[in-house]
């Protein structure tokens, strides 16, 4: 469904990585499509039209559809090692702590359990 890759595609933006592609696999019985989202400038784009669309119970075309999926799979280990490389220091990520009461208080600095927290306790 289109609003899980559009949930994906916001949700990577709200960690702030923007301009890559989300991928999703569309299948009917043994027809399969690829199709690509992104957001750019808070615009989400969603290529779904004029998807190149695979029948698996044809040969060649479950090679050519097994052959982009290695390459979709080598892209995500590529994107992933990327990021892993500049990691987020615990000082760049906000804590939100919900109150019994239910309302919400953000927490900018070390997160929960750092030692300025344990000696303010």
């Amino acid at each position: 469904m289109r609003i899980y890759q559009v949930s994906a595609v916001t949700f990577l933006s709200t960690l702030g990585i923007t301009d890559q592609p989300v991928f999703r696999l569309v299948v009917n019985g043994t027809v399969g499509a690829i199709t690509m989202a992104w957001k750019t400038n808070n615009q989400i784009y969603v290529m779904e039209r004029n998807v190149r669309n695979h029948d698996i119970r044809d040969p060649f075309q479950a090679l050519q559809f097994v052959s982009i999926l290695r390459r979709l799979a080598d892209y995500g280990v590529d994107f992933r090692t990327k990021l892993l490389g500049r990691r987020l220091t615990i000082s760049d990520v906000k804590v939100v702590q919900v109150s019994p009461t239910g309302g919400r208080q953000a927490m900018a600095g070390r997160g929960r359990g750092s030692r300025e927290e344990k000696s303010r306790a």
